[in-house]
């Protein structure tokens, strides 16, 4: 086979890799299918047991159970929407790293305190529980406290005025609006 054979074969399985990639993308898929909203999530024993053993310290009504990290840029911008957010949801955070240099206290002194409480999963075992692949990740979490959908980043101001509002509002209500996976 000649060397341009071979530069064709390995550009077609670049290709081609690169489009299998983008068809799985969160992205690409929200283009196609309309507005990316909050997707149902199977019971899951490990995520029941650790809210159980934190109910103590969580509201008595559905809230929001959100993984972040007091460094991660994300994080600190989606910080604004979840404030929004809060006055109509509890909003529960879970710190997935140690805040040595404190970050997180200038964060709330600078823009306020969203949350109805702040954890830190110093173990990382509720980060494990939960199958955390990246902050920030919200979870839904009804009354009995347990996370029924999740939502994988953060969301604009914009998107949760237009879109998940409704949806979080419904499923506070009773309703079932996630999207399946």
């Amino acid at each position: 086979m000649k060397w341009y054979g071979i530069l064709f074969l390995f550009a077609l399985a670049v290709v081609t890799a690169n489009l299998t990639v983008a068809m799985r993308s969160p992205d690409l898929a929200a283009t196609q299918t309309g507005p990316r909203l909050f997707e149902t999530m199977p019971a899951q024993k490990q995520t029941a047991a650790v809210l159980q053993d934190l109910s103590g310290e969580l509201p008595d009504k559905p809230f929001l159970l959100v993984f972040f990290a007091a460094e991660c840029p994300y994080c600190k911008m989606f910080h604004a929407v979840l404030k929004e957010v809060s006055k109509d949801i509890p909003v529960v955070g879970v710190l997935v790293r140690p805040d040595k240099r404190g970050v997180l206290a200038a964060q709330l002194k600078e823009a306020g305190q969203p949350y109805y409480t702040v954890l830190k999963d110093v173990s990382g075992a509720w980060s494990r529980a939960f199958r955390i692949s990246g902050v920030p990740e919200v979870f839904f979490v009804d009354a009995y406290k347990t996370p029924v959908a999740r939502y994988e980043g953060a969301f604009e101001a914009r998107k949760y005025k237009e879109v998940l509002r409704a949806q979080l509002l419904d499923m506070m209500n009773g309703g079932d609006h996630a999207s399946s996976p």
